[in-house]
């Protein structure tokens, strides 16, 4: 895999705009990437996922990660500067290098709607990310938090929209969607673990591992039901989205490829709209 750091020069101090509460950063900064890329390399944009217009594309082979969820945890943004990161997963690193250019070049003709700040100039930096496994002897902590930095969407968007609260998940929905992630997106980094879509083609170790956290709930999490948009030029009104914000803490000591997945899981998100920046984590 193939980090890109993108630091944004802006032409007044960064602002979230009003009403800052239920507002992702993400999805404005994916709309962004989305247009550079479909107007100016369409033949990349098939390459790692980014459909044409109207279109959907099965498989998108990067993520966003932009600054944390603004209510939540404040983005550190010294000055007049936004810094976010694109990541590409499987065989499309060869591609790190011509998405940089694209975006140092073009990401200023392109406003964020809803933002006053304009983009001035932009500086990437490449950095590859790689996927091995720790020493699995060693005992993982005798708890686990994830603190999501943007909004966790497991559940169906109106099943979301109607809830009250949101529950929180029990560890082996948590630890299924990362592995599909994972299965799809790194397939080689997968087999460490011994995971597969394919229940017959995974190790017995892995299967023991998901077995032994199949009852886990999360004992001391608070998940906050927020809405989120979702804007690009193509569209005339922000596209409005639901998920979760707080921290799932599960208090038991999870196997040690089970820890190792969560490890890995903080490139990938858990949920919907990964792509988009959501469902981001930090693992402590």
């Amino acid at each position: 895999m193939q980090l890109i750091r993108v630091i944004a020069s802006l032409s007044r101090p960064f602002v979230m705009p009003e009403p800052m509460d239920g507002y992702a950063l993400g999805g404005a900064l994916h709309g962004v990437l989305e247009s550079i890329v479909i107007d100016y390399d369409p033949t990349l944009a098939g390459h790692i996922g980014i459909a044409p217009r109207k279109q959907t594309h099965d498989i998108k082979h990067y993520s966003l990660i932009p600054p944390a969820f603004s209510r939540f945890e404040q983005p550190a943004l010294p000055g007049n500067t936004l810094e976010f990161s694109v990541l590409l997963y499987l065989d499309r690193v060869e591609c790190a290098e011509q998405l940089a250019d694209l975006i140092r070049h073009h990401w200023q003709t392109f406003a964020m709607k809803g933002f006053e700040a304009q983009v001035v100039s932009v500086n990437t930096r490449i950095l590859p990310i790689s996927l091995e496994t720790s020493d699995l002897s060693k005992t993982p902590p005798s708890d686990v938090s994830l603190i999501f930095q943007s909004p966790m969407l497991l559940d169906k968007k109106e099943q979301v929209r109607k809830q009250g609260e949101l529950n929180a998940p029990d560890l082996l929905r948590v630890v299924r969607s990362i592995k599909r992630k994972i299965c799809t997106l790194q397939p080689e980094a997968a087999k460490q673990l011994g995971m597969s879509l394919r229940h017959r083609e995974q190790t017995p170790d892995w299967i023991a591992a998901e077995e032994a956290v199949r009852a886990i709930t999360s004992q001391e999490s608070v998940l906050e039901k927020v809405n989120w948009q979702y804007r690009s030029r193509t569209k005339a009104n922000p596209v409005h989205f639901y998920g979760g914000m707080g921290r799932l803490t599960y208090c038991v000591q999870v196997p040690a490829l089970i820890y190792q997945l969560l490890v890995w899981g903080v490139w990938f998100g858990i949920g919907q709209k990964t792509s988009l920046g959501q469902g981001m984590y930090r693992l402590e």
